[in-house]
């Protein structure tokens, strides 16, 4: 009667151990997607701020140049009124 009891004590003990390490492995997976899933998000997010970072030195650029453009011009005017 022991051996059995001790077969039905092994078996449980089994059962067990094999329903910890199945939610364990569960519960890793899920922390994994979880953490690749925030850095993805960390990675367009630095992305997305490098665009529009991007996109404002370009207008700042632009706005640069068409106030070059308007400086020339008066220098120009300037210097043509002097030669006149």
């Amino acid at each position: 009667m022991a051996e059995g009891q001790i077969g039905r004590a092994r078996g449980d003990l089994q059962y067990r151990l094999a329903e910890a390490t199945r939610g364990l492995v569960r519960v890793v997976g899920q922390r994994y997607a979880d953490g690749t899933g925030r850095m993805q998000a960390a990675l367009g997010a630095a992305a997305d701020m490098r665009r529009a970072s991007d996109a404002e030195v370009a207008r700042m650029e632009s706005d640069l140049a068409g106030r070059e453009a308007a400086i020339r011009h008066v220098l120009t005017r300037l210097d043509d009124a002097l030669a006149g």
